[in-house]
């Protein structure tokens, strides 16, 4: 599969990310010309995505992706998608160094509509914070930082829903 985007500081690290990883949980990286912003990726099913497949069975695939990788900020359900080397791979790294809680807020907010009362979160939480082996105080203080931060995001390009998850996210939270 081709892939071509536009070369920026999100996707200038990209190809590095997928090197690092070495096709481990992720999709492989086959090719790559960094100035034209073009890699060429093993084929996945772009068609069936984590958000696709039951809230369980997609939060425990997740997590366990979630621990194996170098920690990725924008992990999500939609960028993990059917293989054929591993059932699941990850997509669209953005990676970072530093504690691998940091990267469960997106896991958090993505799907919320499946959230419907705080026990749903709670359960989210801890399911990934058992598979992928977290700290649940340290990812619960990171998702708190990161949520805040995504609120401030929203509410300074006027986003219409966004603040309002964020909120009830936070409440949750404490």
């Amino acid at each position: 599969m081709l892939k071509v985007s536009w070369v920026d500081v999100s996707s200038i690290q990209e190809p590095l990310a997928l090197r690092i990883w070495g096709g481990r949980g992720a999709v492989r990286l086959i090719d790559e010309q960094p100035a034209l912003g073009a890699m060429l990726l093993e084929r996945l099913d772009h068609r069936q995505s984590l958000e696709h497949v039951p809230e369980s069975e997609a939060t425990t695939v997740a997590g366990t992706l979630l621990r194996r990788l170098v920690v990725n900020s924008d992990l999500h359900y939609g960028s993990v998608l059917r293989g054929e080397r591993e059932p699941w791979l990850v997509i669209d790294p953005k990676i970072i160094a530093g504690d691998v809680e940091y990267g469960i807020a997106q896991l958090l907010w993505n799907r919320f509509s499946e959230l419907r009362t705080s026990a749903d979160f709670e359960r989210r939480l801890a399911m990934l914070a058992e598979v992928a082996s977290l700290d649940t105080a340290r990812a619960r203080q990171w998702a708190l930082v990161r949520i805040v931060g995504y609120w401030l995001w929203a509410l300074s390009v006027d986003a219409s829903e966004d603040p309002k998850k964020c909120r009830l996210l936070v409440e949750w939270l404490q």
